[in-house]
């Protein structure tokens, strides 16, 4: 077969689904050798590279259009302009993040991770939402199959979206074995010295952002710390979204500002290390 695979995410994101797609992407190079595969992104934002597999079943093809440009000629002007005048003719188009460009042969495949926007509208970007909330639906009606991350997310497509059951398939996502494994007593050590946490700490990750609901973690551990007197930090390491500053204020306002610690956005290599040595993860 051939199959094409929208690596837009796995170049222009470094976290969540872009590591989702490259980390797809890689997996399947290690165990198919057999179809032929063409990687379809669009301009590469700024500072960012594309690092994909290196086979010969493996064609990467990239488009000099940027990707805001796309999403405005395929979802907003609904332009019917088929993404297989760059990858060709196809057997099967996966779109591993929430929308689905006009295809005109092969089957359609979508991953929709949540409908967190529908379910929880106030957590989202206004003008993000306003775009998924027309994609997405669009999308879903249009796709041959629909591939979740949950049950959970299943559940919602099927019924919020009205959805047809028989296409909508749950396939959890995996773990890089060979980065995320437990750390050494020494990479633990070392890492902890360069983030300053001298004391036990509880470690949430995820970009700083409304739906993560960092600000209900901080109130929690805020008062686990008044109960218990006991000193363990509150480490969140993640990039900051949209909407942050609820999170900052409340971090500000606590009993205990000086022991809840931002990292920022960590390396594979240190937030390894930074799960190895927490005491909880939340």
């Amino acid at each position: 077969m051939r199959i094409a695979i929208d690596y837009t995410a796995a170049v222009n994101q470094t976290a969540g689904i872009g590591r989702f797609v490259r980390d797809l992407v890689q997996a399947l190079s290690e165990v198919d050798k057999e179809n032929d595969y063409v990687l379809l992104h669009a301009a590469p934002n700024r500072g960012h590279e594309v690092n994909a597999p290196q086979q010969e079943n493996f064609d990467v093809r990239g488009m000099r259009l940027p990707e805001r440009f796309l999403n405005v000629c395929w979802h907003r002007l609904n332009l019917p302009i088929p993404v297989d005048i760059a990858t060709g003719a196809v057997d099967v188009f996966h779109s591993p993040d929430f929308v689905l460009p006009p295809v005109r042969s092969g089957k359609r495949i979508i991953t929709v991770h949540d409908l967190a926007f529908l379910v929880h509208p106030e957590c989202a970007d206004e003008r993000l939402r306003d775009f998924l909330e027309r994609a997405v639906p669009a999308a879903i009606e249009r796709a041959d199959y629909v591939i979740t991350d949950s049950e959970n997310t299943r559940n919602d497509v099927v019924c919020l979206l009205d959805a047809d059951p028989e296409r909508v398939f749950v396939v959890p996502g995996g773990v890089d074995m060979e980065r995320f494994h437990p750390s050494t007593e020494e990479e633990v050590t070392s890492v902890r010295s360069s983030y300053l946490l001298d004391q036990a700490y509880f470690l949430a990750v995820g970009v700083i952002e409304p739906r993560k609901n960092y600000p209900r973690l901080i109130e929690a551990y805020s008062r686990f710390r008044v109960r218990t007197g006991l000193p363990h930090l509150l480490v969140i390491a993640g990039g900051v979204g949209w909407l942050s500053d609820e999170t900052f204020r409340v971090a500000q306002a606590s009993s205990f500002p000086n022991d809840i610690r931002f990292t920022g956005f960590v390396s594979d290599q240190d937030l390894v290390a930074l799960y190895s040595g927490a005491e909880a993860f939340a």
